[in-house]
């Protein structure tokens, strides 16, 4: 299945030394002798602020991380750019990025703008974010994020090329970036959501509290390279110091980009 990016080398993810938070319970056998099993015993292994690991950001064919860093100040966080199309399993993806941002949009494959923004939420300091409330993104469909900089920040990025018009006539210039995204295939997605079925069967085994879930979840995506869902847990769940650590190692992965 082409959410896994097979082709490239596996990523050292970081661990999440949670073990010690969660209440030891028998698993059922049915549990126990599931494909889920090995899940359970290995997404501890996540990260671990103490080992200096990388946070679970994409490496490229050659192992190296993707340049998400994109000039002109600006850092994309989620999604992440990667060779080729962006893939998500959500069809609402949250959009996460540092630097100045005039205006954010989605088009569809013919070049229409369906949704747009030019105001967001800002958590910290330069870090901002904007959850996808247009329409439900189709699976299978390519779309493109779209970047705007103010005029005089703006001078056109690598990724840019002519466009049709915007949703206003206030911006008419091409965008900065252009991160092309698709979400998987309606069968990748049914699977995905069956399987996030089983681990909340397993976290409720093991009486996991709510506001550690959102590790497990994390971890989830981050072993399937969906890195676009890892990211949208990890900044919109209930914070908790673990993952207080996580969002800290990714944005300063703008600084080491």
């Amino acid at each position: 299945m082409h959410y896994r990016f097979s082709p490239w080398n596996r990523l050292s993810l970081a661990v999440f030394s949670i073990t010690a938070l969660l209440m030891p319970v028998a698993m059922p056998a049915a549990l126990a002798q599931s494909p889920f099993r090995e899940m359970r015993q290995n997404r501890w292994s996540f990260w671990d602020n103490s080992r200096n690991n990388e946070p679970p950001v994409p490496s490229t064919p050659g192992g190296g991380r993707p340049g998400n860093r994109l000039g002109n100040g600006v850092c994309l966080l989620a999604p992440v750019q990667l060779p080729g199309v962006t893939t998500l399993w959500s069809d609402r993806p949250l959009f996460l990025w540092r630097g100045p941002v005039s205006r954010i949009e989605i088009a569809n494959s013919e070049g229409q703008v369906i949704w747009d923004k030019t105001d967001w939420e800002s958590p910290a300091e330069n870090v901002y974010l904007q959850r996808y409330d247009g329409p439900a993104l189709q699976p299978s469909v390519q779309y493109e994020w779209r970047i705007y900089q103010s005029p005089d920040e703006d001078t056109v990025g690598s990724n840019s090329r002519s466009v049709q018009g915007t949703a206003t006539n206030d911006m008419q210039v091409a965008p900065a970036f252009i991160i092309p995204i698709q979400v998987l295939t309606r069968a990748e997605r049914q699977q995905i959501a069956g399987e996030l079925g089983a681990l909340d069967v397993i976290l409720d085994a093991e009486q996991v509290p709510v506001d550690q879930r959102s590790l497990n979840y994390v971890s989830f995506f981050a072993e399937k390279q969906l890195w676009a869902d890892a990211l949208r847990v990890a900044f919109t769940a209930s914070p908790n110091a673990a993952l207080q650590r996580y969002q800290e190692a990714v944005l300063e992965t703008c600084d080491r980009s």
